[in-house]
Protein backbone atom coordinates (compact mmCIF):
# COMPACT_ATOMS: atom_id res chain seq x y z
CA UNK A 1 0.00 0.00 0.00
CA UNK A 2 1.74 3.63 -1.44
CA UNK A 3 2.54 6.19 1.61
CA UNK A 4 0.48 9.83 0.26
CA UNK A 5 2.49 12.34 1.39
CA UNK A 6 -0.29 15.06 1.52
CA UNK A 7 1.53 18.73 1.78
CA UNK A 8 -0.44 21.66 3.12
CA UNK A 9 0.71 25.21 2.59
CA UNK A 10 -1.41 28.03 3.82
CA UNK A 11 -0.53 31.65 2.95
CA UNK A 12 -3.64 32.69 5.21
CA UNK A 13 -6.17 30.16 7.33
CA UNK A 14 -8.56 30.12 4.63
CA UNK A 15 -6.23 29.76 1.75
CA UNK A 16 -4.63 26.07 1.48
CA UNK A 17 -2.88 24.40 -1.14
CA UNK A 18 -2.43 20.85 -0.94
CA UNK A 19 0.13 18.82 -2.75
CA UNK A 20 0.36 14.94 -2.60
CA UNK A 21 3.26 12.48 -2.92
CA UNK A 22 3.38 9.30 -3.05
CA UNK A 23 6.06 7.51 -1.10
CA UNK A 24 5.78 4.23 0.83
CA UNK A 25 2.81 2.38 3.27
CA UNK A 26 0.39 3.90 4.97
CA UNK A 27 -0.83 7.93 5.14
CA UNK A 28 0.94 10.83 6.69
CA UNK A 29 -0.29 14.14 6.25
CA UNK A 30 1.78 17.51 7.02
CA UNK A 31 0.28 20.46 7.44
CA UNK A 32 1.54 23.96 8.49
CA UNK A 33 1.15 24.69 11.96
CA UNK A 34 1.05 27.32 14.89
CA UNK A 35 4.12 29.55 13.91
CA UNK A 36 7.05 28.33 12.01
CA UNK A 37 5.62 24.57 12.82
CA UNK A 38 3.82 21.79 10.62
CA UNK A 39 1.52 19.57 11.81
CA UNK A 40 2.03 15.77 11.22
CA UNK A 41 -1.21 13.68 11.12
CA UNK A 42 -0.95 10.16 10.12
CA UNK A 43 -4.58 8.45 10.16
CA UNK A 44 -4.35 5.24 10.53
CA UNK A 45 -3.58 5.83 14.15
CA UNK A 46 -6.00 8.65 14.46
CA UNK A 47 -3.25 11.13 15.33
CA UNK A 48 -5.41 14.02 13.77
CA UNK A 49 -6.48 14.51 17.27
CA UNK A 50 -2.87 14.33 19.08
CA UNK A 51 -0.95 15.59 16.44
CA UNK A 52 2.67 16.40 16.84
CA UNK A 53 4.28 20.26 16.13
CA UNK A 54 7.47 20.24 14.11
CA UNK A 55 9.15 23.22 14.11
CA UNK A 56 13.01 23.05 13.01
CA UNK A 57 12.93 25.85 10.22
CA UNK A 58 14.37 28.32 12.65
CA UNK A 59 16.50 25.67 14.44
CA UNK A 60 15.17 25.83 17.90
CA UNK A 61 11.79 25.79 19.22
CA UNK A 62 9.96 25.12 22.34
CA UNK A 63 8.28 21.46 22.28
CA UNK A 64 7.10 21.45 25.59
CA UNK A 65 6.08 24.65 27.68
CA UNK A 66 5.95 24.73 31.34
CA UNK A 67 2.77 24.36 33.19
CA UNK A 68 2.26 27.35 34.74
CA UNK A 69 5.22 29.86 34.85
CA UNK A 70 8.87 28.35 33.66
CA UNK A 71 11.09 27.10 36.69
CA UNK A 72 13.74 25.60 34.14
CA UNK A 73 14.50 24.93 30.13
CA UNK A 74 15.51 21.52 29.11
CA UNK A 75 17.28 22.11 26.09
CA UNK A 76 18.05 18.95 24.08
CA UNK A 77 19.05 18.48 20.60
CA UNK A 78 18.17 14.81 19.18
CA UNK A 79 17.67 11.68 20.67
CA UNK A 80 17.79 13.21 24.34
CA UNK A 81 14.32 15.45 23.66
CA UNK A 82 12.80 12.22 24.42
CA UNK A 83 14.95 11.71 27.37
CA UNK A 84 14.26 15.44 28.38
CA UNK A 85 10.45 14.97 27.93
CA UNK A 86 10.62 12.33 30.43
CA UNK A 87 12.77 14.00 32.70
CA UNK A 88 9.75 16.97 32.33
CA UNK A 89 6.89 14.84 33.30
CA UNK A 90 8.95 13.89 36.14
CA UNK A 91 9.72 17.30 37.07
CA UNK A 92 6.23 18.36 37.28
CA UNK A 93 5.19 15.10 39.55
CA UNK A 94 7.27 17.09 41.85
CA UNK A 95 5.78 20.44 41.13
CA UNK A 96 8.44 22.31 39.31
CA UNK A 97 7.26 23.74 35.93
CA UNK A 98 9.84 22.82 33.18
CA UNK A 99 9.73 23.73 29.64
CA UNK A 100 11.49 21.30 26.82
CA UNK A 101 13.32 23.19 24.01
CA UNK A 102 14.33 21.08 20.90
CA UNK A 103 17.70 22.23 19.71
CA UNK A 104 18.30 20.70 16.40
CA UNK A 105 20.78 23.61 14.27
CA UNK A 106 22.25 25.28 16.37
CA UNK A 107 23.78 27.55 13.29
CA UNK A 108 19.92 28.17 12.11
CA UNK A 109 18.90 28.92 16.03
CA UNK A 110 21.73 31.38 15.54
CA UNK A 111 20.45 33.50 12.95
CA UNK A 112 17.31 34.15 14.56
CA UNK A 113 16.21 37.61 16.00
CA UNK A 114 17.20 38.01 19.54
CA UNK A 115 13.66 38.29 20.84
CA UNK A 116 12.66 35.29 19.23
CA UNK A 117 15.69 33.21 21.21
CA UNK A 118 14.73 34.99 24.34
CA UNK A 119 11.16 33.88 24.26
CA UNK A 120 12.06 30.38 22.87
CA UNK A 121 14.95 29.56 25.65
CA UNK A 122 13.24 32.22 28.46
CA UNK A 123 14.77 33.41 31.72
CA UNK A 124 14.90 30.48 33.81
CA UNK A 125 17.76 28.09 34.63
CA UNK A 126 18.75 26.46 31.88
CA UNK A 127 19.86 22.98 31.17
CA UNK A 128 21.40 21.65 28.32
CA UNK A 129 21.18 17.47 27.26
CA UNK A 130 23.15 15.96 24.64
CA UNK A 131 25.30 12.96 24.35
CA UNK A 132 28.23 14.68 23.59
CA UNK A 133 30.88 16.91 25.27
CA UNK A 134 29.97 20.20 26.69
CA UNK A 135 32.06 22.48 24.28
CA UNK A 136 29.75 24.82 22.94
CA UNK A 137 26.78 24.64 25.01
CA UNK A 138 27.59 27.45 27.33
CA UNK A 139 26.29 29.91 24.14
CA UNK A 140 22.77 28.27 25.00
CA UNK A 141 22.72 27.50 28.43
CA UNK A 142 24.99 30.64 29.68
CA UNK A 143 27.84 31.07 32.00
CA UNK A 144 25.29 29.56 34.65
CA UNK A 145 23.62 26.95 32.75
CA UNK A 146 24.09 22.90 33.70
CA UNK A 147 25.39 20.80 31.35
CA UNK A 148 24.12 17.18 31.59
CA UNK A 149 26.00 14.73 28.91
CA UNK A 150 28.85 13.24 27.73
CA UNK A 151 32.44 13.80 30.15
CA UNK A 152 34.80 12.06 27.99
CA UNK A 153 35.23 9.66 24.72
CA UNK A 154 35.92 6.43 23.92
CA UNK A 155 32.75 4.43 25.35
CA UNK A 156 31.20 1.86 23.22
CA UNK A 157 28.07 0.05 23.98
CA UNK A 158 24.23 0.21 22.94
CA UNK A 159 23.00 3.38 23.27
CA UNK A 160 20.88 3.17 26.55
CA UNK A 161 23.97 1.86 28.29
CA UNK A 162 25.76 4.79 26.97
CA UNK A 163 22.97 6.99 28.47
CA UNK A 164 22.91 5.35 31.69
CA UNK A 165 26.76 5.51 32.35
CA UNK A 166 26.71 9.18 31.32
CA UNK A 167 24.14 10.41 33.27
CA UNK A 168 22.23 11.19 30.17
CA UNK A 169 18.75 10.13 32.32
CA UNK A 170 15.33 11.47 33.15
CA UNK A 171 16.17 10.89 37.21
CA UNK A 172 19.82 12.55 36.46
CA UNK A 173 18.00 15.53 34.61
CA UNK A 174 15.69 15.73 37.51
CA UNK A 175 18.00 15.31 40.07
CA UNK A 176 20.65 18.30 38.57
CA UNK A 177 17.38 20.64 38.13
CA UNK A 178 15.97 20.14 42.11
CA UNK A 179 19.72 20.51 43.07
CA UNK A 180 19.80 24.04 41.62
CA UNK A 181 16.34 25.15 42.44
CA UNK A 182 16.01 23.73 46.06
CA UNK A 183 17.95 24.94 48.24
CA UNK A 184 19.89 22.35 50.21
CA UNK A 185 20.02 23.00 53.96
CA UNK A 186 23.66 23.82 55.19
CA UNK A 187 24.95 20.99 57.08
CA UNK A 188 26.41 22.46 60.02
CA UNK A 189 29.77 19.92 59.47
CA UNK A 190 30.50 21.91 56.34
CA UNK A 191 29.96 18.91 54.42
Amino acid sequence: MPLVLTLHRARAPADRQRESRTLDEGSLTIGRGPGNGWVLLDPAQHLSKTHCVVSSAPGGYVLQDADGPRQATLIATGSEVAVAMEARRMLAEAGIAAAVVSLPCWELFALQSDEYRAGVLGQAPRFGVEAACGFGWERWIGTDGTFIGMTGYGASAPAADLFRHFGITPEAITTAVKRRLIPQEEDPNGR
